[in-house]
């Protein structure tokens, strides 16, 4: 008996398999963590991208519905199951909460995310609620933009002077003239070694 204790304690087979059972488990969870990060910053950005969308939508002239908009936001997100989208909300605003304040329309929107933990799915602490909201200044009711401002009209090029006709000049200041030497006539000579004689 003491023989085949002895044999067993020096022999490591099945040491890898051991190990591998310890570092598993934690190999997946960091697996599984990963995917469900990423699916969480995936549907983040498809909220925020959504809103943004329906804050440009909102900005344009003319101002559109706000069931438009909202047609808008649904149309444009990714990132998201349908079933977890809390519906997107519209509302008119002034950005001082006076009614002669500027227009402006709140938009907001939210998502829960549903982490897939495999064992546990309906956990309440797998399940993350985002909300994105944005205020974007529009056009006031019944503003109607400026027409187009009409081209210029080009200026009339001016008419040529006849040559007879003496020109005034436009700087009354007088102009002290400028002394210019003479040029002086070289005589015809025969050049020798680049000298004249």
């Amino acid at each position: 008996m003491m023989g085949r204790s002895a044999g067993l304690r020096g022999s490591e087979g099945g040491a890898s398999a051991v190990e591998f059972a310890l570092v598993a488990p934690a190999f997946v969870a960091l697996l599984i963590g990963t995917a469900n990060v990423g699916t969480f910053f995936f549907a983040n950005s498809g909220l925020k991208s959504a809103v943004a969308e329906g804050a440009r939508f909102a900005s344009i002239h003319p101002r559109p519905t706000n069931e438009a908009i909202i047609a808008r936001i649904t149309d444009r997100r990714f990132g998201m199951n349908p079933a977890d989208i809390v519906a997107p909300t519209v509302t008119d605003c002034t950005h001082d909460g006076t009614p002669t304040g500027r227009p402006c329309v709140d938009i907001q929107m939210g998502y829960q995310v549903k982490m897939n933990f495999i064992f546990v799915k309906s956990a309440s602490w797998s399940t993350f609620d985002l909300t994105e909201r944005r205020r974007v200044f529009v056009y006031p009711a019944g503003f109607s933009a400026p027409s187009p401002a009409a081209p210029a009209t080009p200026a009339t090029p001016a008419t040529p002077t006849s040559p007879t006709t003496p020109t005034t000049p436009t700087n009354p200041t007088p102009v002290d003239p400028v002394p210019v030497d003479p040029v002086p006539e070289t005589p015809e000579c025969e050049k020798k070694n680049g000298k004249c004689k």
